[in-house]
């Protein structure tokens, strides 16, 4: 059996092309057999932007999945038309930490969610928001292979005179 990779996107930025890569690199792996599963951790709800979907309800929702009453239904929404092989799970503009900042190995929620309830794909991909938080903490925490995409270009500083 093989090891089941989890991939997150992570940027101190927003902006620098995190859900764009998500969605082309589980495209390319759709391509190529591999089925792909991408959780929204953005608020921000670019993902639901670029796929033409609306905002989830709480029940099939990422916010969900780090309630203590999640049941394993991921609630998987296909994309591309790609017969289930690239699914999302659907992100919420209201998910904030605080809702469970105090309960004990906060940062290991996603990561035990994954253990307990797995997902049936090859790959996983974190489309994170920009900066670092307990959301991003619990990304990294479930992550195999972590990619930061930078954002290119010239910076262009004035000089007062």
């Amino acid at each position: 059996m093989t090891v089941q990779k989890v991939l997150t996107l992570i940027s101190n930025a927003g902006g620098v092309g995190k859900t764009t890569l998500a969605l082309n690199l589980a495209y390319i792996a759709s391509q190529k057999g591999k089925s792909v599963v991408i959780i929204d951790l953005d608020n921000n709800l670019s993902l639901n932007d670029f796929t033409g979907l609306k905002q989830a309800p709480y029940e099939e929702s990422i916010e969900r999945i780090f309630h203590e009453d999640f049941d394993g239904q991921w609630n998987l929404t296909s994309i591309f038309d790609s017969d289930g092989k690239v699914s999302i799970v659907r992100g919420s503009d209201r998910f904030e930490p605080v809702l469970w900042a105090n309960q004990k190995r906060r940062e290991y929620i996603l990561r035990k969610q994954l253990k307990k309830y797995p997902l049936d794909c090859d790959l996983v991909i974190f489309d994170n928001r920009g900066g670092f938080d307990l959301i991003i903490d619990n990304g990294l925490a479930a992550a195999t292979h972590i990619l930061i995409p930078a954002r290119v270009g010239a910076k262009i500083n004035t000089i007062p005179r």
